[in-house]
């Protein structure tokens, strides 16, 4: 008979036959086609540790073309202004990588400058007014429950 640490022991030693198997193809979440998940269409993202630990989410193809159209943006946009344009933060206190230059990916057009916070937030959200909409709703929804 098998103690009860050795039951345990042995649940970590059999293979999960339910583990999912690994995935081969990933889906770019700009240009949204399925490509192999491999070096030569993903870049690696690497954590806070320097580890590899899983590839980015737009593929190479498109990080590209987003930097071939920054620079394009960069030539006829206005001057960086003062501060954010979406939270006013002064750009004084933010590192100058830290300044994006915001343009609508469908269009290819400068839309303003903003600080990283609220750029990448504008793109976690969708990047369209739909997406922040439904930002708004749900805090009314919750802010009514308190």
């Amino acid at each position: 008979m098998k103690s009860d640490t050795e039951e345990q022991l042995l649940l970590f030693s059999v293979e999960d036959s339910t583990k999912e198997q690994t995935k081969t193809t990933k889906i770019c979440s700009q240009c949204k086609k399925e490509l192999p998940l491999s070096k030569a269409y993903f870049n690696e993202n690497v954590n806070d540790k320097g580890v590899v630990d899983r590839f980015k989410h737009i593929c190479r193809s498109c990080v590209s073309n987003n930097s071939r159209v920054i620079r394009e943006l960069r030539k006829v946009a206005p001057p960086v202004p003062e501060c954010c344009e979406l939270c006013n933060k002064p750009f004084r206190e933010v590192k100058p990588k830290d300044i994006h230059l915001d343009h609508c990916h469908e269009t290819q057009s400068f839309r303003g400058w903003l600080c990283k916070p609220c750029n990448v937030g504008l793109g976690m959200l969708g990047d369209n007014i739909e997406g922040l909409n439904k930002a708004t709703d749900y805090l009314r929804k919750v802010e009514e429950h308190k």
